[in-house]
């Protein structure tokens, strides 16, 4: 509880007085020079005291109440209200089959000993669609003010989710891509860059980010890759490419219905990839495994900060009238006992 004005209750220092000018009063009139006085406190007894008391004691509650309520007590909600200039953030993310690869560093140099082979018997090696879709959960979790959306592509490129502050929903969607999504093989970078440049071009957002992750080549879709960026350097959306995965990757197969990983080599077009986020104002990183890809996600979201406003509000409810009403029914309770109760007759 605070108080509207304060310093009103600064009143509150005269009660001391008033009690002490009550007790002063009260001794000397209660004074009494006879040779029987012990016959004078029988006879007047100590009624008269008891009821002077208690009125007194009413009329100083009351006293502090209205007080109290002069002063404006009230009590206070403070609630937040966030104004961001946040970012309109497209992730497209490659689902072709080459992102069944495995780039476990150990089961690589394993392979390597032995011939280029390694038996996953326990099925226990992540590719790099499964490390991508954990690693960019963190990510989102982090953008809490941002607006976000996903895009899946192999040989062409659809929206799973569209741009939404609903990131649990997003996270949910997310958690659900998978290699079946896309049908249709191969790797169509430009047509993954135009869909996200198509959520991001009525976006009112101060910032517009696309951050393509792939492991390919752009051997498919009838958008060429430099177009699109060309597209996206006009409209002022900033496109992050990450070519991920090691270069000698272990590929699955499954021979004699037993997991095998064998050694082949990877192919990222970092050429095509460097230059689109060059034309864009983006950046182009590697990432070799998936720490590497959660390194370069903390750098994008330093890079890429939402600018946020945050305006205090307070809202008052006035509590002086419970106060003033009960100093109200002291004094009459006061006046009652005075001239009724307590009222002597001759």
């Amino acid at each position: 509880m605070s108080f509207r004005d304060p310093l009103l209750l600064l009143l509150l220092l005269v009660i001391p007085v008033f009690v002490y000018r009550f007790l002063y009063r009260r001794n000397r009139d209660n004074s009494f020079y006879h040779s029987q006085g012990s016959l004078i406190k029988q006879v007047m007894g100590k009624a008269g005291e008891i009821k002077s008391i208690i009125l007194y004691t009413i009329n100083i509650a009351a006293f502090i109440l209205f007080i109290i309520a002069l002063a404006g007590p009230r009590s206070s909600k403070q609630y937040e209200k966030r104004l961001s200039e946040g970012v309109d953030l497209m992730i497209a993310l490659d689902v072709s089959g080459s992102m069944q690869a495995v780039d476990d560093e150990k089961a690589i140099e394993i392979a390597r000993r032995s011939g280029s082979r390694y038996f996953d018997g326990e099925n226990k090696l992540r590719n790099r669609l499964f490390l991508a879709k954990n690693i960019t959960v963190k990510f989102i979790k982090k953008r809490k003010n941002d607006r976000i959306g996903l895009i899946v592509f192999a040989g062409y490129s659809f929206t799973q989710c569209p741009l939404t502050f609903d990131h649990r929903l997003l996270i949910e969607l997310l958690q659900k891509v998978d290699f079946s999504m896309v049908k249709d093989q191969g790797t169509a970078i430009g047509l993954a860059i135009a869909n996200g440049i198509n959520r991001l071009r009525k976006s009112k957002a101060k910032e517009k980010v696309i951050i393509l992750i792939t492991d390919g080549v752009n051997n498919s879709g009838y958008i060429d890759p430099i177009t699109a960026a060309e597209i996206a350097k006009v409209m002022k959306i900033r496109v992050y490419t990450i070519g991920i995965g090691s270069r000698i990757p272990l590929i699955k197969t499954h021979k004699n219905s037993r997991n095998y990983m064998l050694h082949r080599k990877s192919y990222i077009d970092e050429d095509n990839l460097k230059k689109i986020s060059k034309m864009t104002g983006g950046t182009y990183y590697r990432a070799l495994k998936g720490v590497s890809l959660g390194e370069i996600y903390d750098k994008i979201d330093k890079m890429e900060k939402t600018i946020i406003e945050k305006k205090i509000f307070v809202e008052y409810n006035e509590l002086f009238q419970s106060f003033l009403l009960w100093a109200v029914i002291l004094l009459i309770l006061s006046f009652f006992l005075k001239h009724i109760v307590f009222r002597t007759y001759p």
